[in-house]
């Protein structure tokens, strides 16, 4: 398992420059020039256009840009276009916000999802399952944006319980959890809802298949509780297809926080991630695209890891 891990990490390298190849490649064939974006052409002449392109490095052939544009991330000296602040202090000042708000929505959508897809398998074709299954439907098929919208004017506008948006008081600093959570309880409800709904179908489908194989009906003969053989047999063999998801739903919940952070104004990389895009700023959605990636690979590491701790008849490698 050790020397396999060895090798996932060490394959990474080559993977990630595939990639920042392919997203740099990207982001320079869609339309648009940052230096226009900078500066107003009509206030700046010809030639002082041109020397804006220079200090951006755009007179360069691509090839070089994409070099140089490398080695500034790797030594950590990469600059914003726009801010001509380094990058990766920009990410660092929003990660937490984003880190924060994405860890709650694992937490909720999976413990709250796994629970839901476990009450409707113990319960097939009855009330309760059809209510459930309501709910997942409606957690599948409800827009974010709109989701979002409805609960600022029910908790925020009309009862006052919860802030509108920002993500702490606008007289405090740092990030103190209980200033902090209140702002973070609104986006984590709108992100969960789908992401219980995913969770509790893959649940339901999964332990309704697991109730069936003879080892349960062995474990009940044996005079286990139901409560042992639902926890310690079934849901533990049941367990496999929900962890795939762990590292598919890592891109979804960063793609979905661009909206989320947008309307409840936090100041998230997700939110920098659209200042970037219409700015035109390379240096940062590049940078972005990476760190993305990044989390993606180790989400799907983790993954493989979690398959063998959940059944230990998987051995990775072999």
């Amino acid at each position: 398992m050790s020397r396999h891990i060895l090798r996932r990490i060490i394959l990474l390298i080559p993977m990630l420059i595939g990639i920042s190849i392919m997203s740099y490649g990207i982001i320079r064939l869609a339309p648009g020039d940052p230096t226009r974006m900078l500066a107003d052409p009509e206030m700046l002449t010809t030639e002082q256009m041109e020397a804006l392109r220079v200090q951006l490095g755009l007179d360069q052939p691509i090839q070089i840009q994409y070099l140089r544009t490398m080695q500034s991330l790797l030594t950590g000296d990469l600059l914003s276009f726009k801010t001509r602040q380094p990058v990766m202090e920009m990410i660092a000042e929003r990660l937490p916000t984003t880190a924060g708000l994405t860890a709650g929505v694992l937490i909720v959508g999976f413990s709250l999802g796994m629970v839901v897809g476990v009450l409707q398998a113990l319960r097939p074709s009855t009330r309760l399952d059809e209510a459930l299954t309501f709910f997942s439907l409606f957690g599948f098929a409800v827009p974010t944006f709109w989701l979002a919208l409805m609960l600022i004017l029910i908790f925020s506008v009309r009862l006052g319980w919860l802030p509108t948006s920002g993500i702490r008081p606008t007289n405090t600093a740092g990030w103190d959890p209980l200033a902090v959570a209140p702002y973070l309880v609104l986006p984590t409800i709108v992100l969960a809802t789908n992401l219980l709904a995913i969770v509790a179908r893959y649940t339901r489908s999964s332990m309704l298949e697991t109730m069936g194989q003879d080892y349960l009906r062995t474990a009940r003969a044996k005079g286990l509780s139901e409560r042992v053989v639902t926890v310690r047999h079934a849901l533990r063999n049941s367990l496999l297809p929900v962890i795939t998801l762990l590292g598919a739903q890592i891109p979804y919940l960063l793609g979905g926080t661009v909206a989320v952070e947008t309307i409840f104004a936090l100041p998230g990389i997700g939110r920098l991630a659209l200042d970037s895009v219409i700015s035109r700023d390379y240096p940062v959605i590049l940078t972005i695209n990476l760190f993305v990636a990044v989390l993606v690979l180790i989400g799907n590491l983790l993954a493989d890891i979690a398959y063998v701790l959940a059944d230990p008849r998987v051995r990775l490698g072999e």
